[in-house]
């Protein structure tokens, strides 16, 4: 009798070394997981901001079309979307291939009365001769006034000379 007793405990003690094993993979797995999710969906603004791949603008920058932008960007009250550039650097004059956006100017933006605002990169390097895609961020106030805004987008060559490059595109802001 004393066997048939040691065999229960054993299998009772495997049983639960199992469940343990099993329960802590399953934890590991989730946590894997959710982690893998967050970084899929949770691309905010500075995902948002930046580099992007010539491949992806719809309407790539070139020689006789050195700035080109998103006509139409949509976004939502209270929330934000992606502006595409692209940039063509053909300028023959310009002392390096460096560009800023006017962010600070008054010749960048849309209307105050919008309640849109842009953030773009600061220095952006384009080499002479290519073209390179950059990513902008609009944001529409909570409380800005439903509607279609023309904004405009300003490069400026870093150094004492180039052409400054112009585009103009819409935001069209919508209710939640």
């Amino acid at each position: 009798m004393k066997s048939r007793s040691s065999r229960r405990k054993k299998g009772s003690l495997t049983l639960s070394v199992n469940a343990i094993v099993i329960l802590v993979m399953a934890m590991a797995l989730l946590g894997l997981g959710l982690g893998f999710i967050r970084n899929i969906f949770g691309s905010g603004e500075d995902k948002l901001l930046g580099a992007i791949d010539d491949a992806s603008l719809d309407n790539p920058a070139s020689n006789l079309d050195p700035i080109t932008s998103t006509n139409t960007v949509v976004v939502k009250k209270g929330k934000f979307e992606q502006l595409k550039i692209g940039l063509y650097n053909n300028d023959v004059t310009v002392d390096s291939p460096q560009y800023s956006f006017d962010v600070e100017g008054d010749r960048m933006g849309c209307p105050d009365d919008s309640g849109v605002t842009l953030s773009c990169p600061l220095e952006l390097d384009v080499p002479l001769g290519e073209s390179r895609g950059y990513g902008c961020v609009v944001n529409a106030a909570e409380d800005g006034v439903e509607g279609m805004y023309p904004c405009m987008i300003v490069a400026v060559p870093i150094g004492e000379s180039g052409t400054i490059l112009s585009q103009s595109f819409f935001v069209e802001v919508r209710q939640n």
